[in-house]
């Protein structure tokens, strides 16, 4: 899973790495590749799983 900014710079890979099937849980602080938090504002993620790609916007709020 990877996180990208508003300008679609990669700012943080969350994982990357084969999952086993079923439901997986990531706790995700809001920080970039180096562990600094992130400002607010809109980021998008971008998700690969089952040979689909899956992607959307995420908001962080601080």
């Amino acid at each position: 899973m990877s996180i990208f900014d508003a300008t679609g710079r990669l700012v943080n890979v969350l994982f990357n790495e084969m999952q086993s099937t079923g439901k997986h849980f990531y706790n995700w602080i809001g920080d970039d590749s180096n562990g600094n938090l992130l400002g607010g504002g809109v980021y998008y993620y971008s998700l690969v799983a089952g040979g689909q790609k899956v992607s959307g916007k995420l908001v962080i709020v601080r």
